[in-house]
């Protein structure tokens, strides 16, 4: 017999399709998440568009507090000054998509 294999999986998760894959999600939607319901999700500073990566604890403590999110109806909000930054981003996501 062979030795046992161990699935460990890597506590950093590089990239939105590893992300996408962990949480068994599509890439379109954990960016949504990240955007919308504070996926949390890390970046180079000052470079939101650079390659991103998560930790495994932090993506499931996330999914783990869902349900507290959806009992206290928390809402994260986008504040004022990123919102241009914010519409310009899902445009050029829309532009990419088309």
């Amino acid at each position: 017999m062979g030795a046992p294999q161990n699935t460990v999986l890597s506590p950093i998760l590089s990239g939105w399709k590893d992300i996408a894959r962990y949480l068994g999600k599509g890439i379109r939607t954990v960016q949504r998440y990240e955007l919308e319901l504070g996926l949390p999700i890390r970046r180079p500073p000052g470079k939101w568009r650079a390659s991103v990566i998560a930790t495994t604890a932090e993506l499931d403590a996330w999914v783990k507090a869902g349900s507290l999110r959806r009992s206290f109806a928390l809402r994260r909000g986008v504040p004022e000054n990123v919102a241009g930054d914010l519409e310009r981003f899902r445009t050029a996501l829309a532009f990419v998509d088309s």
